[in-house]
C-alpha cells in the first residue's frame, strides 16, 4: 500500500478521496467499491465509540445516509459519496468501532457493487490532486478550532 503524507496525516495513494463527503473510496478493479472514513474525517468527528451501516442488500444514492456515527465531537448519519447497493458491512468496526480510532486507513465501512462511475468524476485520485485538496481542508478546519494545531 503506497501512502504519502500532507500536514501528519498519511493518505492512501491509490484511493479516491470525495471532497464534500471526506470518505475515501477504493476500487478492487472486479467492480467492488470499499467506502472508509478518511483521516480528516475521522478526527474531525473525535473518538468513535458507535457505528451502525445500513444492511447488505440496501441500495444508496450518493449524497445519502449509508450508516449513522456516534463519536466525541459528531453524531449523525454518513454519507455516500457513491451510488450503489451494498453487498457487506465491515463486521469488525462494526464490532469494535474504536479502531477507527486507531486506524482509519486500513478499515473500510462498507462495499458497495454496481455503483455509478459517473459518481468518481467529481473524487480526487494521486497525490498531485489530493495532497493541495488535503491541506487546504486540515488549514481550514484548524482555523475553525476543529482540530488541535
Amino acid at each position: 500500500m503506497l501512502t504519502f503524507d500532507v500536514a501528519g496525516y498519511e493518505l492512501v495513494a491509490d484511493r479516491r478521496y470525495d471532497p464534500d463527503t471526506h470518505m475515501w473510496v477504493e476500487l478492487d478493479g472486479a467492480g467492488l467499491a470499499r467506502i472508509g472514513l478518511d483521516p480528516l474525517g475521522r478526527e474531525t468527528s473525535g473518538d468513535v465509540v458507535a457505528l451502525s451501516l445500513r444492511d447488505p442488500g440496501t441500495a444508496v444514492l450518493r449524497g445519502e445516509p449509508f450508516g449513522d456515527l456516534e463519536a466525541a465531537k459528531f453524531v449523525g448519519p454518513l454519507i455516500a459519496p457513491l451510488s450503489g447497493t451494498i453487498v457487506a458491512c465491515n463486521e469488525s468496526v462494526l464490532s469494535e468501532p474504536g479502531v477507527l480510532n486507531v486506524d482509519a486507513a486500513s478499515n473500510w465501512l462498507v462495499a458497495l457493487e454496481g455503483f455509478d462511475a459517473a459518481d468518481l468524476d467529481g473524487m480526487l485520485r494521486g497525490e498531485s490532486e489530493v495532497a493541495p485538496w488535503f491541506a487546504a481542508e486540515v488549514e481550514r478546519f484548524r482555523t475553525q478550532g476543529a482540530i488541535a494545531e
